[in-house]
């Protein structure tokens, strides 16, 4: 009978595993070398954009991007240099447009969208990080 036990708690764990949500799974080398590259750039713009709109305060998403930065560097392949900055400038272009809008938009809508996505940008961010 322990067998069977077993056997089915294999089974439900193996379930589990099957139907949990896919940013559980493990990311490859390349994946998190992408996501990384993202994220230094992401919080390129967040620094940026602080600096734009309050100006004199400290600037908490500096630490952030110089963490990502080290980590990009850790695990960033040898002769992938102009790739990873293109990936950089691409995600830092991206989340400075949602902030502008999100910002400065004249449209309540957009406004409200673009600082949701920019939010969800920097929390995807967040959830690699260990300890924060």
């Amino acid at each position: 009978m322990s067998g069977m036990k077993t056997q089915a708690t294999l089974w439900t764990v193996l379930l589990l595993l099957l139907l949990s949500p896919l940013k559980a799974r493990a990311l490859d080398a390349a994946d998190l070398t992408r996501e990384f590259a993202n994220c230094t750039g992401r919080y390129s713009a967040q620094m940026e954009h602080h600096w734009l709109v309050k100006a004199g305060d400290e600037n908490p998403a500096e630490r952030r991007r110089n963490s990502f930065a080290a980590m990009l560097d850790a695990v960033r392949p040898p002769d992938t240099g102009r790739t990873i900055l293109a990936w950089r400038i691409e995600a830092k272009a991206a989340q400075a447009a949602l902030l502008l809008t999100a910002t400065f938009g004249t449209d309540p809508a957009r406004r409200a969208a673009a600082a949701t996505h920019a939010r969800d940008h920097i929390a995807r961010c967040d959830q690699l990080m260990l300890g924060d």
